[in-house]
C-alpha cells in the first residue's frame, strides 16, 4: 500500500510541475504576438516627413580610385540645392556595402536601360528597408518598413521579467501544494 502511494503521490508531483510551463508558453506567445503587433506598416504612398528623414538612398560619388558610396536620406534629397555638386543614385555594382560605422547594403533588384529598382537595407537603432527607383538625378521613393528596433528589445526585456516573475510565483505555488499534498497523505 505504501508503494503504491508513493508512485501516486510522485503522479501527483509531476502533474503540479508541469503548471510551471504554462508562464513559459505565455512568454512564447506574447513575444511572438508582441513582435507583430508592434510593426509599424508597409509605406508604399505619401510618405510623411518622418519617414522621409529615415528613408535611406544610396549615392555614388567619383573618387580617384573609384567610387565612393554614401548614404542620404529622402530628406536630404529632396531639400538639397541644385546648384551644389552632384552625385549619382545609379549602382555601378548589383550590391554594395556602406561601411560608416554601421554597415547598410544597397542591392540593385532591377536593372533597366535608364533606371534601376534598389533595395537599401539600413541598421544601426533600428533596422528599415527602403526600395526606390533610382535615376541618373533623382529617385523616386517605392516603398519604406521598419523590420526592427531597440525598442524591440526592450519589450523583450519587459516581458522576460514578467515571464520570470510569473514562472517564481508559479513554481512557489507548486512548492506550497506540493508540501500541504504530502503533509496530508503523511497524516493519514
Amino acid at each position: 500500500m505504501r508503494r503504491q502511494w508513493e508512485l501516486s503521490s510522485k503522479k501527483a508531483d509531476k502533474k503540479h510541475r508541469t503548471g510551471c510551463l504554462i508562464p513559459l508558453g505565455l512568454y512564447v506567445a506574447v513575444l511572438v504576438i508582441g513582435f507583430f503587433v508592434t510593426r509599424p506598416p508597409l509605406i508604399t504612398e505619401n510618405f510623411p516627413e518622418q519617414t522621409a528623414r529615415s528613408f535611406s538612398v544610396a549615392v555614388v560619388e567619383e573618387a580617384e580610385d573609384g567610387y565612393e558610396y554614401g548614404r542620404r536620406t529622402l530628406q536630404t534629397i529632396q531639400e538639397r540645392d541644385p546648384e551644389l555638386a552632384s552625385f549619382r543614385y545609379l549602382l555601378p555594382e548589383q550590391r554594395i556595402t556602406i561601411n560608416v560605422g554601421d554597415i547598410h547594403h544597397a542591392t540593385v533588384i532591377e536593372n533597366h536601360e535608364d533606371w534601376q529598382l534598389i533595395e537599401f537595407d539600413y541598421s544601426n537603432t533600428y533596422m528599415a528597408t527602403s526600395i526606390y527607383r533610382a535615376y541618373a538625378d533623382r529617385v523616386e521613393p517605392v516603398s519604406y518598413q521598419m523590420t526592427a528596433s531597440v525598442g524591440d528589445a526592450m519589450m523583450a526585456m519587459v516581458v522576460t521579467a514578467i515571464a520570470v516573475l510569473l514562472y517564481l510565483l508559479a513554481a512557489l505555488i507548486n512548492f506550497v501544494r506540493n508540501r500541504r499534498n504530502k503533509r496530508r497523505q503523511s497524516g493519514l
